[in-house]
């Protein structure tokens, strides 16, 4: 009997051809990679601030120096664009230009897939003129949108002394009719992207030029495309020579290269809705495109590692020396003490089922005759993971390489111990749910996923049942013969919110708190606290006024800021009272394995990612109504009344073409006041009329500095009455 044997010269034929392959489709990946890097590369990165010599950028409330891209938010050049994106609130930044030359004419290119920007152009004197802009249409004014007749052309405007005039083909439009020498851009909705933007002066000199549209992405960005690329290609060309049919071969090259070319097409704007959607309100929209790139080219990689063979068993051989029975438990003790350094409390509990899930791969190379040595090398890449960043993030990437190890050794295993293989294989797949839940909660999402917070049961803001103050100050000497409290509760535009981050001097209570203290009597001491959270509404407040004195003491006077978040506020389908009640039903409901999914944060994100995107209105209510909110303060007001404290209620100050929906708050809150002796009502639009209106809010009802300057100054003269300092003396 012959046996035919492959001759030498056909096997080198067949390598050479397979090395040929792989080198070719590496040069085809990576250029490829080279230019998907090109044309995505700007959604992986950190957007370049802005120039501040050229910009001067005004955050909406915030301070005027804000010049770096605010996880996404903000403006800054992206994408070959000067990108201006909204803040929180619906308000965008406000971009004037640093040099003070008087502006004559502006050329302004939209890019095609551009929101809608507000052009406004005004002088020291006169009113300004506005423009709202998108790539294919303009509007003055409320009036309708007129679209272009030469769309892809730069917008051009002439500033002078006699106003604004629009080039149009059929001839210039004038707008308005005073002088107009600044120009100040900003967002009106959706994403702004300026593809280029001229501005001359009014003798033709350049005062600004840029077309950004030249801002590409760096070298670094095309080498990590190459090299991507140039990986892929060598898989792609793999799984093509080892693939049975064309439907094999087109499978395995879409698990493969498919998932990293979808995340590439993802645009940079998913990333930042994906950022917000899940509440990942640390982390910037181009590490969340980094982290689901890498995630992306798992399959990749593992299908390299698995068609290696590198990850297959060996079992025992006589002439191979095995390693002491010592070296196993000795492993495995240290990394148990190193992955369980940070551990505090009860934590430690970890380490024992830690400790367990880390013997497996010893268990089983008992069990399936490996060799202990080999199996122990194998499994260093695990071991290492885990001693290295702990049982938070080490066990999940732990049981990740584990996972691959037993799928590159199946066969091997499944042919000399099965049932092992099996018990292994099912241990760890039930350890991977516990190591990603640890995983969550070793970040800072073990609160911004806390079901607690986010449900919108009861409140979306952890602690507010605790009552603590946003800020707390006390004027006055210690041991005075006086000493007076004030407390002041209400949402985010009392305290606590975006608008002037770390200076809670600016919210109106620490101003009119400043204002009293200018002018207080010998013998006397105020104290003040803000409760002021983005949380707090008549709810809430009336369930932890008591503590709210409490945190003050010496209460003489709560004043009580309310409105938008009890009317103007849907987020269930339920009122605040009615999940009060379903709360107590089912809190016996909550113990046991439902329970346990309801503090399981990985559960939370999941729910977080696969909730609707839009529910219906019919399901929306107001987290308080009306008649709820008079149930509310009249409970308060009888809780004041007990310990003999003043009640101060003002209707929350918004924008004018919302002051309607608070009309018949503000008439309820007056009829409250009516009915009580101790308990009075300002009326706070007529209290802040003046002259100009525009400059009090950053948005629809979040007050600017000069906007909590014109409160503080209608509220003091009366908190001082009702303190009893008006006289100048101690009451």
């Amino acid at each position: 009997m012959t046996v035919q044997r492959p001759s030498r010269r056909g096997g080198v034929g067949r390598s050479a051809a397979s090395g040929g392959a792989g080198w070719l489709g590496a040069a085809l990946g990576a250029m490829l990679g080279i230019a998907v890097g090109w044309f995505t590369g700007d959604r992986f990165v950190a957007p370049e601030p802005i120039d501040p010599t050229q910009w001067h950028v005004v955050s909406p409330g915030l301070d005027e120096t804000v010049v770096t891209p605010l996880l996404g938010r903000g403006s800054h050049v992206l994408g070959g664009a000067l990108v201006i994106r909204q803040h929180a609130f619906y308000r965008a930044d406000v971009l004037t230009l640093s040099d003070p030359r008087p502006v004559g004419r502006v050329d302004l290119l939209l890019a095609p897939d551009s929101g809608v920007l507000r052009a406004v152009m005004r002088a020291s004197e006169g009113s300004p003129a506005a423009i709202w802009f998108t790539a294919e249409a303009y509007r003055v004014g409320p009036s309708h949108w007129t679209e272009r007749m030469d769309p892809g052309q730069p917008w051009v405007l002439h500033l002078s002394e006699a106003g604004v005039r629009l080039e149009q083909p059929r001839g210039a439009l004038t707008i308005g009719t005073g002088p107009a020498t600044q120009l100040e851009l900003t967002a009106e909705s959706g994403e702004v992207r300026i593809a280029a933007l001229r501005v001359e002066d009014t003798s033709g000199a350049v005062i600004f030029h840029e077309d950004f549209r030249r801002h590409r992405p760096g070298w670094g960005v095309l080498a990590a495309g190459a090299l991507i690329g140039g990986l892929a290609g060598v898989a792609g060309a793999s799984v093509l020579r080892r693939a049975t049919g064309v439907i094999e071969g087109a499978l395995g090259l879409g698990l493969c290269l498919g998932p990293p070319v979808l995340v590439a097409l993802v645009p940079s704007g998913s990333w930042l809705w994906a950022v917000e959607r899940l509440y990942l309100v640390r982390t910037a929209a181009w590490d969340l495109a980094r982290l689901a790139l890498a995630l992306s080219l798992l399959p990749l990689t593992c299908s390299a590692l698995l068609r290696s063979g590198a990850l297959a068993v060996r079992h025992r051989r006589a002439s191979l020396p095995s390693v002491p029975g010592f070296t196993w438990p000795l492993v495995l003790g240290v990394t148990t003490v190193l992955a369980s350094r940070e551990l505090e409390g009860a934590e430690w509990a970890l380490a024992v089922p830690g400790a367990a899930l880390l013997g497996v791969p010893w268990w089983l190379a008992r069990r399936a005759d490996q060799e202990p040595g080999e199996a122990l090398l194998r499994d260093v890449p695990a071991l290492l993971a885990v001693a290295a960043l702990g049982w938070h993030f080490g066990l999940l990437l732990a049981m990740g390489w584990r996972l691959l190890v037993l799928g590159g050794s199946a066969r091997s295993l499944l042919d000399r111990a099965p049932r092992p293989a099996a018990d292994a294989l099912w241990l760890t797949l039930l350890a991977c749910l516990p190591a990603a839940e640890l995983a969550v909660r070793g970040t800072y999402l073990v609160e911004g996923w806390d079901a607690a917070r986010l449900s919108g049961e009861l409140a979306p803001t952890v602690g507010w049942r605790e009552a603590t103050p946003f800020w707390k100050n006390a004027c006055g000497r210690d041991g005075a013969a006086s000493r007076l409290g004030v407390v002041w509760a209400g949402g985010s535009s009392m305290g606590g919110a975006y608008q002037f981050r770390g200076t809670p001097e600016a919210f109106f209570p620490a101003q009119v708190h400043a204002r009293l203290c200018a002018d207080l009597p010998e013998g006397t001491q105020l104290a003040s606290g803000n409760f002021g959270d983005g949380s707090r509404d008549t709810f809430t407040i009336s369930r932890t006024v008591d503590k709210m004195f409490a945190q003050v003491g010496d209460v003489a006077l709560v004043v009580l800021y309310t409105g938008v978040n009890d009317v103007l506020t849907t987020n269930n389908a339920h009122t605040r009272k009615e999940r009060e009640a379903k709360e107590a039903e089912r809190s016996e409901a909550l113990r046991g394995l439902s329970g346990v999914a309801n503090r399981s944060r990985l559960f939370t994100g999941v729910g977080l990612a696969i909730r609707p995107l839009h529910e219906s209105a019919t399901r929306q209510v107001q987290d308080v109504p009306l008649p709820d909110a008079e149930e509310n303060l009249r409970r308060i007001a009888d809780a004041a009344a007990a310990v003999g404290v003043q009640v101060l209620l003002l209707t929350e100050y918004v924008a004018e073409e919302q002051q309607f929906l608070l009309e018949d708050y503000a008439r309820m809150e007056a009829r409250v006041a009516d009915g009580y002796e101790h308990v009075h009502w300002i009326d706070v639009r007529a209290a802040m009329a003046g002259p100009s209106e525009a400059p009090l809010l950053v948005d629809r009802n979040h007050l600017s500095r000069e906007g909590s300057a014109r409160l503080a100054d209608a509220l003091a003269p009366r908190v001082r009455t009702l303190l009893g300092l008006a006289d100048g003396s101690p009451p």
